[in-house]
């Protein structure tokens, strides 16, 4: 069986958004894909007769070459993630999907998608082409405990949720025996109703496989651990208020056992995001330093080797100035905050930047208020967690785990 799934954003280069059984496409087939249909694309706008016709943007051309790429490398099972919210997303043409899912709402993109829950859950039950159903919890399966490679509380919601979309395509094309629990339960629910409670999916007894996919999943720059010479990396590319607070309370879980560890926060937060936001619930984990870091591997005009997330348009001055607006909303958190440990904050370029700073394991000096940082002693265990962009992490991936083996 030939499965394709298409994801955004990429954390390294573009061809991992379109993957055949787990694997990028190639260079060269990508190569081969993408020209055909951007000059397929580019001859008929050139040939419209309305100027109304467009070139697709970035996200709107990829989706087009992934449904050509369904159709020439024949595959049996396409799963396909929404850019931004679903309704009027690009991916949303597909008529009669199998099977569609929503994981748990949060506040992203509200300049799309509105600024309410009610208007976000609108826009992303847009992709809904038939019955509700709610997927349990992953505690309600008859073999739980079982389990799950990917960390943090939010992933047992996230596991019920691909278990029962895993099923719910079984059961539509005719895979599971009709006595099956979940086949019964689509049976009484194709007709619509109101009761939300009568909309919670069947729990059932699980097969092998599902157990194997559960232990083995990986899914990189979430909830991912990293050893690097005596430096521990905690990954996650949380950027909404949602997932940071679920961040903050993996990291400390992970920690606690850790007090004489040194701890240090890089952080970036993308211009159309709040820091304070995503800051404030980091206090908590109390960090010795604060980095302050640009999204890019490493300032170099003539050097290519970069995370190509990083929007080429912006300037490194006004990154730098993006960088400085965190540090006065990080002082405006703490001179708020009830007697928290006040961190030790720097600002820099880029990520090769912060890595050389653990490493040299030098006094630093803040320019701010000169305070002179302790001198990181080099037996002392560091535990550094990267979080509040996919942009950062990405970049800093593509340093520490450039395949994205996960190891």
């Amino acid at each position: 069986m030939w499965t394709l799934p298409i994801n955004s954003p990429h954390l390294i280069e573009t061809r991992e958004r379109i993957r055949i059984n787990g694997k990028n496409l190639s260079k060269e087939k990508f190569v081969n894909y993408f020209w055909h249909c951007y000059n397929t694309i580019d001859t008929a706008v050139r040939n419209a007769t309305t100027a109304e016709i467009n070139m697709p943007f970035y996200f709107s051309f990829l989706t087009t070459m992934m449904f050509y790429v369904f159709i020439q490398e024949q595959v049996d099972v396409a799963v396909v993630e929404v850019g931004i919210g679903g309704e009027f997303d690009c991916t949303n043409v597909i008529q009669k999907p199998v099977v569609c899912g929503i994981t748990s709402l949060g506040f992203d993109h509200e300049k799309l998608l509105g600024n309410t829950i009610e208007e976000i859950a609108w826009n992303k039950a847009g992709i809904f082409k038939a019955y509700l159903s709610i997927a349990p919890l992953l505690e309600d399966y008859p073999q739980y405990p079982f389990p799950i490679s990917l960390d943090g509380e939010v992933q047992k919601n996230n596991a019920s949720l691909a278990i029962q979309l895993v099923y719910f395509w079984l059961a539509e094309k005719g895979l599971l025996n009709k006595n099956h629990p979940l086949v019964q339960w689509c049976e009484d629910k194709n007709t619509y109703t109101e009761n939300i409670a009568n909309c919670v999916g069947p729990v059932f007894q699980l097969e092998d496989f599902v157990f194997k996919g559960l232990a083995g999943c990986q899914w990189p720059g979430r909830n991912q651990i990293f050893d690097r010479n005596n430096v521990t990396y905690y990954i996650d590319g949380a950027h909404t208020q949602e997932s940071i607070e679920q961040c903050k309370n993996w990291f400390l879980s992970k920690t606690r056992d850790h007090s004489s560890d040194r701890t240090i926060l890089v952080f970036y937060c993308s211009n159309d995001r709040n820091p304070a936001t995503l800051l404030l619930p980091l206090l908590d984990c109390e960090f010795d330093e604060i980095l302050f870091c640009s999204p890019t591997v490493i300032v170099d005009t003539n050097v290519k080797d970069d995370n190509d997330q990083w929007r080429l348009s912006t300037s490194m001055q006004l990154e730098r100035q993006r960088l400085s607006t965190h540090v006065e909303i990080y002082n405006q958190l703490y001179l708020k905050s009830n007697n928290r440990k006040r961190a030790y904050v720097q600002c820099f370029d880029s990520v090769t930047d912060v890595i050389g700073w653990i490493i040299s394991n030098k006094m630093k000096k803040d320019l701010d208020n000169g305070n002179i940082m302790p001198q990181i002693k080099s037996d002392q265990n560091v535990r550094i967690l990267v979080t509040g962009s996919l942009y950062l992490v990405g970049a800093l991936l593509k340093l520490i785990d450039p395949d994205l083996t996960g190891k």
